[in-house]
């Protein structure tokens, strides 16, 4: 899983956490001054399957970031993603381009959200 939220902080206006599995959230990245977001899905299991990424993101980006509207771009795995942007409360458009979809038909795609 892997978060995306303003961080409200003066030093830094966006942070990034994953979480694999039951592990603890890490923070992987304090970002300023950044204009676009790309999250690059992986999916691989320990059992070395391909599984769903989730990406959640929070927060507003508007006031306080220098992200820019339409530059937050999700990379999905080969399994089945995930993506929430029901807690973000800013106008930001997401694109979520699938990486296997042409090969595995089968697979879901869940976006949940007011945007």
């Amino acid at each position: 899983m892997v978060r995306i939220a303003y961080a409200g902080s003066d030093e830094n206006e966006i942070i990034v956490t994953r979480q694999v599995a039951n592990a603890d959230e890490t923070i992987i990245a304090e970002l300023t001054e950044i204009e676009e977001i790309v999250v690059n899905g992986g999916g691989v299991s320990e059992s070395g399957q391909f599984g769903g990424d989730a990406v959640e993101m929070y927060g507003s980006f508007d006031v306080a970031t220098s992200l820019r509207p339409n530059t937050i771009t999700i990379l999905g795995s080969e399994g089945d993603d995930t993506v929430d942007i029901s807690s973000l409360t800013s106008a930001h458009r997401i694109s979520v381009q699938d990486q296997g979809w042409q090969r595995h038909h089968h697979r879901h795609r869940t976006a949940t959200g007011r945007h």
